[in-house]
């Protein structure tokens, strides 16, 4: 992963402090079958993260090359 790529990646986890506003600013969708988990799609690299409204708290589960970061 370039200096760049991570230096993107490093930002969009940053600005999960703004959520929901990160929505708008990301390419952010939510993923399919699992409750409140979304990805951030930054090329062909993903970070997967789940909100957790009710302790106000946002987890980044997973963050890699898309090809790998589905398969769990």
């Amino acid at each position: 992963m370039d200096k760049k790529l991570k230096n993107r990646m490093k930002e969009s986890i940053e600005k999960l402090v703004d959520y929901p506003v990160i929505l708008r600013e990301f390419d952010v969708e939510k993923l399919e079958g699992i409750e409140r988990t979304y990805r951030i799609r930054l090329g062909e690299y993903r970070v997967i993260f789940y909100v957790d409204k009710r302790q106000k708290t946002i987890y980044v589960t997973h963050a890699g090359k898309r090809e790998s970061i589905y398969e769990d």
